[in-house]
């Protein structure tokens, strides 16, 4: 495995320097001077999605963020196509599901651990993906929150 794309936010002049594309509503606070860490980094705004990036190579991946949030929501998709194949998502209490596409939103594979996450501080959310594509018969997904494996399974569909 090897580090194909990082982000610390903290040196961009527009959104899209380095992600594929910008989102809805979303920004990073460009203005000269101040620091582009903690909340005033990635922010989303009032839409439903972030930034997006395209990678070639989906056999073996790893994402990792730190993710500060006040409410539910959607923390990564892994997409083939225009679908999400696999959806990251934190729940009302604190517990982290992975559901499936290309159905919005699919299948519920699982959901794990009531109160891994906690709202409105910064979270570590790692997900790694082997033998990605739709559907996952022969994938293998992992995820950690806050360094600590919560999920590891394999032939999911």
């Amino acid at each position: 495995m090897a580090l194909i794309f990082a982000d610390g936010w903290d040196n961009y002049s527009t959104m899209t320097d380095f992600w594929d594309i910008q989102g809805n509503d979303t920004s990073v606070n460009t203005t000269p001077g101040i620091p582009r860490t903690g909340l005033g980094c990635l922010q989303i705004h009032s839409a439903a999605f972030g930034p997006v990036k395209y990678f070639s190579h989906l056999q073996h991946v790893l994402f990792v963020t730190n993710w500060n949030c006040t409410s539910t929501g959607s923390v990564m998709d892994f997409m083939t196509g225009t679908d999400a194949a696999l959806r990251v998502a934190v729940n009302a209490d604190g517990s982290i599901s992975f559901t499936a596409g290309p159905i919005h939103p699919g299948p519920t594979y699982t959901t794990v651990g009531t109160g891994l996450y906690t709202f409105g501080q910064y979270n570590n959310i790692a997900v790694e993906v082997q033998n990605f594509g739709w559907p996952l018969p022969n994938s293998t997904i992992k995820c950690w929150v806050n360094g600590v494996l919560v999920f590891n399974q394999s032939g999911l569909w």
